[in-house]
């Protein structure tokens, strides 16, 4: 084959390569895109769902607190209607022991809060990571694409010196 056909073919080859290259980084651009679209939304949803938790916190402990007072309210009516004054250690004991278990209730509904914020910062950072690695591996694509393109012209190049 003369030279200025083999100069041809590999200039063809190498345009070729070189828009194949270019449609290989577009193609992780938008697929970089998709992955942060992705996350952001999954980010939204947690967003809303430690909204919900918070929500059913202070839902639980406004009626964790009105368990209490009605326990103590009933206990005190109690005592009462039977003849009992309000001074007596066993309706002071009655009331201690439904504050008592109010707290305790308070007490689990503060550790689950703690919990569940706890999970909702780590889905955070494991969102934040994942972002992170999309866009890692959208270099690695553009890298690669570059590097086999610029390859390729170098051992266009080596051929024509034969």
């Amino acid at each position: 084959m003369d030279p200025f056909s083999l100069m041809g073919i590999t200039a063809i080859s190498l345009i070729g390569q070189g828009f194949g290259a270019l449609k290989s980084m577009d193609a992780a651009k938008e697929y970089n895109q998709a992955q942060q679209a992705q996350i952001q939304a999954e980010m939204a949803q947690d967003k809303v769902r430690r909204q919900q938790m918070e929500i059913d916190y202070h839902r639980q402990s406004l009626q964790n607190l009105r368990h209490v007072m009605q326990t103590m309210a009933v206990g005190t009516a109690n005592a009462v209607g039977q003849g009992v004054s309000l001074d007596d250690s066993s309706v002071q004991a009655g009331r201690s022991q439904a504050k008592s278990q109010g707290g305790y209730n308070q007490e689990g509904l503060n550790a689950n809060l703690l919990f569940g914020r706890q999970m909702f910062d780590l889905n955070s950072q494991i969102n934040q990571a994942k972002i992170a690695a999309a866009n890692a591996q959208m270099g690695m694509q553009e890298g690669s694409a570059i590097s086999s393109f610029f390859g390729n012209v170098g051992s266009a190049f080596k051929g024509f010196g034969k």
